[in-house]
């Protein structure tokens, strides 16, 4: 609870919400980036006419980052040596 000056002068308690509509947006985007879901199938639930607005909302989790880096040496191929 925080104290506001009421309409007669007197500060009034005031009830601030712990959460905010924009914070359970985030969270549903960030859920579906790191799930795989596409920036474009994300930002078209959320009504984003750019991809640039709905990466705002995308937070790669440490998981799914650490996959992707360790998945990198399965891209090179190295050739044999003869002998």
């Amino acid at each position: 609870m925080t104290q506001q000056m009421g309409r007669r002068g007197k500060l009034v308690e005031c009830w601030t919400p712990k959460y905010r509509l924009y914070d359970l947006r985030h969270s549903f985007a960030s859920v579906l980036i790191n799930r795989g879901a596409s920036l474009y199938l994300v930002g078209k639930l959320l009504g984003h006419a750019l991809p640039a607005t709905t990466s705002r909302y995308a937070h790669c989790a440490d998981g799914a980052l650490r996959e992707v880096a360790n998945s990198f040496p399965d891209v090179l191929t190295f050739p044999k040596l003869a002998g």
